[in-house]
């Protein structure tokens, strides 16, 4: 069988670069970031730029949540991202903590009021309660996503983003952040996925469609 419908079936692989549907030389690091639409505008009317240089028009954030914390329970993934007007991704904050329900809602409204978020992803696979919750007393953008089961397919979808160099990495997440983000992308099948699926999920929906990206919606 081929190497990918192996590791499905065994979902114990370490990591592999020439398998790996994301390898490491497309995961890219940035120490810039694109500037606010109004500030491009002034820049290339003050330059007279022949076009408006690069610049936000979106800023995405995207939950996989896990509403328990006992030792064998999945981290809450959390990731923030900036699009620009090029199609560029730009991650500028990353998260992956075993939160209780309430530390998770104030922790997504705490992202919400920091990033001033755009549309805020939220899997309710197995959190639905969160997601009314934060709803009920917040004004964070939420969209639900239940999302396929096939996480495999869902990172091939986006892969052609990474390969593409459309995703970048800013240098203000903390490096063991960036590191077990560059792990779990890397690797098909990690032992924890959560911080993995919070950046696939920012991405999918936008990049391949709603339909490809998720289900009963």
């Amino acid at each position: 069988m081929g190497s990918i419908i192996f590791e499905r079936e065994m979902q114990n692989e370490v990591r592999d670069d020439a398998t790996a549907i994301i390898k490491m030389g497309w995961i890219q690091r940035c120490k810039s970031l694109p500037i606010e639409k109004q500030a491009a505008e002034d820049l290339q009317r003050r330059e007279l730029l022949p076009e408006i240089p690069e610049h936000i028009v979106k800023v995405v954030g995207a939950i996989d949540p896990a509403e328990k914390t006992k030792e064998h329970n999945d981290f809450t993934g959390k990731s923030v991202h900036l699009v620009s007007n090029l199609g560029n991704r730009y991650f500028v904050y990353l998260g992956n903590d075993k939160l209780t329900t309430d530390q998770n809602k104030k922790d997504v409204m705490a992202i919400h009021e920091r990033y001033k978020l755009s549309i805020c992803y939220f899997e309710t696979n197995q959190a639905y309660s969160l997601f009314k919750e934060i709803q009920r007393v917040s004004d964070v953008p939420l969209k639900e996503m239940v999302t396929s089961k096939d996480k495999l397919q869902r990172l091939t979808s986006v892969s052609p983003q990474f390969e593409n160099g459309k995703v970048y990495f800013h240098e203000s997440i903390p490096e063991a952040l960036f590191n077990e983000a560059v792990d779990q992308l890397t690797t098909n099948a990690p032992p924890h996925d959560d911080l993995r699926d919070a950046i696939v999920l920012g991405i999918e929906e936008a990049v391949v469609g709603k339909k490809a990206a998720v289900f009963g919606i």
